[in-house]
């Protein structure tokens, strides 16, 4: 049987084989591997964190819309026009206008539309392109059932 003896061979054969570790170029490249991985993960973050906020806006217009258009539909005598106002929830600014009118469906008879109405609510914020939202419905005048 042969015995291994660091003294015959090649030096850089016995280190090759004697070492534990990894050498400097192997932790540096793993590193860097890790490195992108993170820069990855952390675009991926500030994505979600971005559509989080998205959300969280589109959300707060929706109830402030809805809310208007509770208000108009609880008033007792519907009336042509439009109003508008601006609140200001959590440092955004929501611009909303309602706008009641009748409404312009061809294809009915104006027996059908005569207590008819349209009433719309449109809430926009920001200054991007997604920005806005709008409700409509058709409703009877109250008064006049």
């Amino acid at each position: 049987m042969r015995t291994f003896n660091p003294g015959t061979c090649n030096k850089s054969v016995w280190y090759m084989q004697k070492r534990n570790g990894f050498s400097y170029v192997e932790v540096l490249i793993a590193l860097a591997i890790v490195g992108i991985c993170l820069v990855s993960l952390l675009g991926l973050h500030i994505t979600q964190i971005r559509a989080a906020g998205y959300t969280t806006r589109t959300r707060r217009a929706w109830m402030l819309a809805d809310e208007k258009l509770s208000e108009k539909l609880t008033t007792t005598n519907l009336t042509p026009g439009s109003n508008s106002g601006t609140e200001r929830i959590n440092n955004i600014t929501y611009n909303w206008q309602t706008t009641i009118a009748r409404p312009s469906l061809k294809q009915l008879s104006s027996d059908y539309l005569e207590n008819l109405w349209e009433i719309k609510v449109t809430v926009t914020w920001g200054s991007d392109r997604f920005g806005n939202i709008e409700l409509l419905t058709l409703v009877h005048n109250q008064s006049q059932l």
